[in-house]
């Protein structure tokens, strides 16, 4: 897992391969973020953006991997070592949102001991979203 700084290459990656055109962060989302990746072959093949929530509490954005490298354990990979990360930064705590309808992002959080916190209805774009908590 490495750090990436570079907003345009953080913006190509995300509106390449982020199958929701409508959340493809925008230049200001970016710069108020951290982002880390993943690369195989000298290419990116999977990227998550967080951001201190508050109180040593880390909020994550917009996991997404690349679609040829989905279901090979790529995502788990790059949480494990944020998780990893933020321990060493004496977080306490990891939160995220899924969108209701994605059910494998779902089943991944819960499998990696997230629990369900709470929904939101209506929420990004229309759609509900559950968060998702774990204690570090």
């Amino acid at each position: 897992m490495e750090k990436i700084s570079n907003t345009r290459k953080i913006f190509e990656f995300y509106n390449d391969n982020y199958d929701k055109k409508e959340l493809v962060p925008d230049k200001k989302f970016i710069e108020d973020h951290q982002y880390f990746y993943i690369e195989i072959n000298n290419a990116i093949v999977a990227m998550v953006g967080i951001q201190d929530y508050y109180n040593k509490i880390a909020e994550v954005y917009q996991l997404v991997v690349v679609k040829e490298y989905r279901r090979k354990g790529i995502a788990t990979k790059l949480i494990k070592e944020l998780e990893d990360y933020l321990r060493g930064k004496n977080y306490t705590k990891i939160l995220t949102w899924i969108i209701t309808d994605n059910i494998p992002s779902l089943f991944a959080a819960i499998k990696a001991d997230y629990l369900i916190e709470g929904l939101a209805r209506g929420n990004l774009e229309n759609t509900n979203v559950y968060l998702l908590g774990k204690q570090l």
